[in-house]
C-alpha cells in the first residue's frame, strides 16, 4: 500500500526503521535526484549509489554524497576485490565465439549471433527465450548446440587470465558474490535492471532503495527485465510514488496522459506549446540547443544531414556521422566509381521494388541519405570521412539528435520528435509492445518547462501524431 505522505517524509522514516527495503516510483520531473541528494547525508557510511549512466553518475558525483557507480562499475569493483588482476577486454567474447564458429564472413556473423545469445541469456540468469531473440530454427539450433561450450570457455578464460567482457561484469558477480559488501544501495532507474544486476545488488546489499518508473522500462531488447520493479515491489516494506511532474509543461503532461493515465503536472509549471508540422518545416524552426529524438537511427541521420546543409551546427548522440553514411555506400556496390549513377540506379530500384510505386518511409529515408552524400561532392570514403571530420562533437546551442534509447536523462526546452512510426512492427510479446509504448513517453517527457518556454513539436499532423501516440503494436 503507497503511503499518503511526501516520498521525502516516507523514506526518511524508512531509513531509521528495521526495514530492509523500500520503492520509491516517480514520473519525470517528480524530483527523484532532488529526493536522493537530500536523502544521502543520512546514507551510512559506506553506502553506494548506483546510476544508469556514466553521464548521469558525473551528474550524482555533484548532488548526492558518497560513493556514485554505474552496475557495471559496481560489479566491476566486487571482481577486482575477488580477482585482483581482473581486467576489461572489450575483444574477449568475439575471440571465444570466433574460436568455435570461424573467421570466414558467414561464421564471423554466426559468432556475433552467439555472442549476442550468451549475453542475453547471462543477463537473464540462463532465462533467456530463444524464440524471442532468434525466430530461425536453425540459428537456435546453432546457439543450443554452442552457447554452453561458449560460456564454459569464457568462465575459464576469467579464471585464467581475469578478462572479463562487458556484460561478464554484472554476471560473474551476480553468481561469485557472497555476503553483504555495502550497508546501502540506491539504484537509480531501477525499472531497467537485468536480472543478474537484481541479483547482485540484492545479494551484497544490507539495505535497499530503489527508484525508478515502470513506464519508462524501454532497454528490453539489451538484458533489462520488464518485471523488475514488480519483483521489488512484492519484498519492499515501505513503498511511495510521486506522480505529478515539475519539469513537463501542462501541454506536454496532457499529452503524457494518453500514455500514463496517472501523470500530472505541478500547478506551477506553465502551459507549454505542442505544435505539428511537417519534417522539414519542423527542422527549419529548430532552436539552438533543440533536442531531436527518433525511434530509429535513419531519419537521425538524414535530419542531422539536412540542418548541416542549411549551416546549422547539429550532431548526433553516440554516433559518428561519417561512419554511419560509410556502411550506407559500402552496401552498393561500385558506389564511388559514380556516387551520382548508384544514387540514379538504387532511386529506380527501389520505386520498381514498392508494389504501388510510391516507396515507403525508410526507402526514403535511404535515398535522402545518399542524397545528400552525393551533393557533398565527396569522390572517395576518404575524402567523405574529411569532409565530415570534428562535426561529432557536442558543442553549446548545437541542435542535439539523439534516439529515444539514448534520449534517457536529457531534458530540453524545445523538443521535436521524428520518424514516427518508421520502426514498429507486429509482435507476439506484450513486453516489447508495452516497451514500445514507453519509448513514446520517454520522448513527450523530455520537455522541461519554463517561463514563456516548453514546445514539443511533433513532426506530423495532429491526426497522425495522436494515432501513433496511442497506438501500441500488437
Amino acid at each position: 500500500m503507497l503511503t499518503p505522505t511526501s516520498p521525502l517524509e516516507t523514506l526518511h522514516t524508512w531509513l531509521g526503521s528495521a526495514q530492509r527495503s523500500a520503492l520509491f516510483q516517480a514520473v519525470p520531473g517528480a524530483g527523484k535526484t532532488t529526493v536522493l541528494e537530500k536523502l544521502s547525508p543520512e546514507f551510512p557510511a559506506g553506502s553506494v549509489t548506483v546510476a544508469f549512466s556514466k553521464e548521469i553518475k558525473r551528474e550524482f558525483e555533484k548532488r548526492v554524497q558518497g560513493r556514485c557507480l554505474t552496475v557495471h562499475g559496481l560489479g566491476y569493483a566486487l571482481l577486482r576485490d575477488l580477482k585482483g588482476s581482473t581486467q576489461f577486454d572489450p575483444h574477449k567474447s568475439m575471440r571465444l565465439a570466433r574460436a568455435i564458429c570461424g573467421d570466414s564472413p558467414a561464421e564471423t556473423e554466426r559468432a556475433v549471433t552467439l555472442v549476442r545469445a550468451a549475453d542475453l541469456n547471462q543477463l537473464n540468469l540462463g532465462g533467456l527465450d530463444l524464440n524471442w531473440l532468434l525466430p530461425d530454427g536453425e540459428t537456435q539450433d546453432f546457439v543450443r548446440a554452442h552457447i554452453e561450450a561458449y560460456q564454459s570457455a569464457a568462465f575459464e578464460d576469467f579464471k585464467a587470465s581475469g578478462r572479463v567482457s562487458f556484460t561478464e561484469m554484472v554476471y560473474l558477480p551476480a553468481l561469485l558474490c557472497k555476503g553483504k559488501r555495502f550497508p546501502l544501495i540506491a539504484v537509480d532507474e531501477a525499472q531497467d535492471l537485468s536480472r543478474a544486476a537484481l541479483r547482485l545488488i540484492t545479494t551484497v546489499g544490507e539495505r535497499l532503495l530503489f527508484c525508478g518508473d515502470a513506464y519508462q522500462s524501454i532497454f528490453g531488447f539489451a538484458g533489462a527485465d520488464p518485471d523488475t520493479l514488480q519483483s521489488v515491489s512484492r519484498h519492499a516494506g515501505t513503498q511511495t510514488e510521486s506522480v505529478v511532474s515539475r519539469r513537463c509543461p501542462q501541454e506536454i503532461i496532457a499529452l503524457a496522459k494518453r500514455l500514463h493515465p496517472d501523470i500530472e503536472a505541478h500547478p506551477c509549471t506553465p502551459g507549454g506549446l505542442v505544435r505539428y508540422l511537417e519534417e522539414d518545416e519542423a527542422l527549419e524552426s529548430a532552436a539552438p540547443g533543440e533536442l531531436v529524438l527518433s525511434r530509429n537511427t535513419a531519419p537521425l541521420l538524414r535530419a542531422c544531414l539536412s540542418l548541416r546543409a542549411q549551416g546549422r551546427v547539429a550532431y548526433i548522440r553516440g554516433v559518428t556521422l561519417g561512419e554511419e553514411l560509410l556502411k550506407l555506400t559500402r552496401s552498393l556496390p561500385q558506389f564511388w566509381s559514380c556516387p551520382r549513377t548508384a544514387l540514379a540506379n538504387e532511386t529506380a530500384l527501389v520505386h520498381e521494388q514498392s508494389s504501388d510505386g510510391t516507396p515507403d518511409a525508410r526507402s526514403l529515408d535511404r535515398l535522402s541519405i545518399l542524397n545528400h552524400i552525393v551533393a557533398t561532392g565527396a569522390t572517395s570514403e576518404s575524402a567523405l570521412r574529411a569532409g565530415l571530420a570534428g562535426q561529432d562533437l557536442p558543442t553549446p546551442g548545437a541542435v542535439q539528435l539523439s534516439s529515444l534509447h539514448r534520449a534517457k536523462g536529457l531534458e530540453s526546452e524545445h523538443v521535436t520528435l521524428i520518424g514516427l512510426g518508421r520502426a514498429e512492427r507486429a509482435s507476439p510479446h506484450p513486453q516489447e509492445c508495452i516497451q514500445e509504448r514507453n519509448l513514446k513517453y520517454v520522448g513527450v517527457t523530455r520537455v522541461r518547462g519554463a517561463v514563456g518556454a516548453g514546445r514539443l513539436t511533433v513532426a506530423a499532423s495532429r491526426e497522425d501524431a495522436l494515432t501513433w501516440l496511442t497506438a501500441t503494436p500488437t
